[in-house]
């Protein structure tokens, strides 16, 4: 990805973990990072620091740790280590998923078995979501592992490991960033209906995850005599239903961001529309970011 990105020039908006290196206007000119500086490396220790507090409060002695093999894994690690020698609170087994899906695979039954022998009952999760922790745990899942789980909101309910977390016997903990309110969210989420987003995949996963039953909700039996808009609402009255993850909140971000820039440049050409009508309007891409700006919504 990143050998290929300085080929194109069409604006590129990034929502993944924040990189210094992409961050180089010379090597990337038309790259736009979405997510905030504070995520990239060194990485910001107030996540670390409230996973710590928050087992401190419990009281539980022995936690385990599951990160990925990367630089934010490794960082995120340290900073955890840091933070459990302060309070005294001892790390029982740690995990390092290895960023290759196969080699992921290959470990599985051996990473498993270290976390039912460790004297860990709770264990804390760490990495993107695209990463093979994904697939490590819904094994695990399969083998009726007894855990309390603690992680992050970038495992959203539509992926394989939010729905691992929300259906956890023991209980799950999620942290997010502090986000503003979106106006209208709430109001959307209420309201929708899945015969209105026929090609939204994110609806068809939920409906599955909760009912296995395929989309439109009339193909339903199990539901047939359930009114749609009495399903919909106790369907997102779920823990993860109502929170927007941090990548959604990225990606919110994003769409708003050429938006409203796009809206500045039309709002430039209003005087000379007269002169052009009839015509396409065309844009170069570094114009949506210069010299207007992308303004993420915060």
């Amino acid at each position: 990805m990143f050998i290929l990105l300085p080929m194109f020039c069409i604006l590129q908006l990034y929502c993944g973990n924040f990189h210094l290196l992409l961050g180089d206007n010379e090597q990337f000119p038309h790259l736009y990072q979405i997510t905030p500086k504070y995520t990239s490396l060194p990485l910001d220790t107030s996540l670390p620091l409230a996973m710590v507090s928050l087992v401190v409060h419990f009281r539980w002695n022995w936690i385990g740790a599951i990160v990925t093999n990367d630089d934010h894994g490794i960082q995120f690690l340290s900073e955890l280590r840091g933070e459990m020698q302060k309070h005294v609170v001892c790390l029982s087994v740690a995990i390092i998923i290895q960023t290759q899906k196969f080699m992921a695979l290959k470990d599985y039954r051996m990473n498993y078995n270290k976390i039912a022998m460790s004297s860990a009952k709770v264990v804390i999760v760490y990495g993107d979501k695209d990463s093979p922790i994904q697939f490590t745990l819904i094994m695990w899942k399969s083998e009726g592992i007894r855990r309390i789980w603690v992680s992050v909101s970038q495992f959203d309910m539509i992926t394989i490991i939010g729905e691992f977390l929300l259906y956890s016997s023991m209980g799950s903990f999620i942290f997010s960033h502090q986000q503003p309110e979106i106006s209208g969210f709430e109001q959307f989420i209420k309201t929708v209906h899945p015969s209105n987003y026929s090609s939204e995949f994110s609806l068809a996963k939920l409906w599955w995850m909760y009912f296995r039953c395929s989309l439109p909700p009339s193909n339903c039996k199990k539901l047939k005599n359930c009114p749609i808009i009495t399903v919909f609402k106790w369907l997102f009255m779920t823990p993860f239903g109502m929170a927007m993850s941090d990548t959604s909140y990225n990606l919110y971000n994003a769409m708003y961001a050429v938006a409203h820039s796009l809206h500045e440049m039309l709002l430039q050409q209003v005087d000379t529309w007269s002169n052009n009508a009839g015509k396409e309007l065309e844009f170069d891409s570094w114009k949506v970011v210069k010299p207007h700006g992308l303004k993420p919504w915060q």
